[in-house]
């Protein structure tokens, strides 16, 4: 296995100054995530039941500790698929500020270059999948000191709007890349049937306006939890429709 990154210690670990409550290291640090995935990554422990795995969210260096497992266990003919969660893609340290319960996930944020290492590797094809890893919490969950409060955000709602927000109306990511990983290929792993939009067939899609802006007050959202980042903040990209096997669930 590739060397472990050596713990790196900036200006931000040192005004959390305290252990990560889940025990992998100090809040903050970029390296505890990938010696977590280093330690629980099924492909680097051994072949998975029936020669298949699946790697969860990445963050951080652990993208550089996964991924020549990943390209190991594929050349071995291990099925093997990875995913992405959009708020590692967004997301750094950084935005924790005072610490915000908003930004506590795990795997943890990190530094802005995780970011783009992660985006690059999104786009090179290293995950399969962009997953939301949708939690949501009650505000009085949420509400308690950082240390105490659950991991997770919401992420359905936001997902594909923050994604043209942040990627593609600025030309980092292209629709391509957005369709194959977040609707076409985890149809093709769970092994689920194409849905083609043809005359006088089942509809089932969405319509989305990419110029048209989604402001997320609580009053819009649908979802009963509103533990996100992007609560009462706007971002362009607006979801018009939504078709699931014909009947019209939502109108904008």
């Amino acid at each position: 296995m590739p060397t472990r990154p050596k713990p790196q210690r900036g200006a931000f670990d040192r005004k959390v100054g305290k252990r990560d409550p889940r025990g992998g290291g100090v809040i903050g640090q970029r390296h505890c995530g990938a010696v977590k995935a280093d330690r629980r990554n099924p492909v680097a422990r051994r072949k998975a039941t029936r020669g298949e795995a699946e790697v969860g969210s990445q963050a951080a260096e652990a993208a550089v500790i996964v991924q020549p497992g990943i390209k190991r266990a594929r050349d071995r003919g291990i099925r093997v698929t990875c995913e992405i969660a959009p708020h590692h893609l967004m997301f750094s340290h950084e935005d924790v500020g005072n610490y915000d319960t908003h930004y506590k996930m795990n795997p943890p944020l990190r530094t802005q270059e995780d970011n783009a290492a992660l985006l690059q590797g999104l786009i090179d094809g290293w995950f399969d999948v962009i997953a939301t890893d949708h939690a949501p919490h009650t505000p009085f969950e949420k509400n308690q000191d950082f240390a105490s409060a659950p991991f997770g955000i919401t992420g359905l709602e936001t997902a594909l709007p923050s994604l043209n927000d942040r990627f593609i109306s600025k030309g980092l990511l292209s629709w391509d890349v957005i369709v194959k990983r977040y609707s076409a290929e985890p149809r093709r792993i769970f092994k689920l049937p194409p849905v083609p939009i043809v005359e006088g067939g089942l509809a089932e899609f969405i319509v989305f306006n990419p110029e048209r802006y989604t402001l997320f007050t609580r009053d819009f959202m649908k979802s009963k939890s509103i533990n996100t980042p992007f609560l009462d903040k706007a971002v362009k990209g607006l979801i018009e429709r939504v078709i699931y096997r014909g009947q019209e669930l939502l109108v904008r």
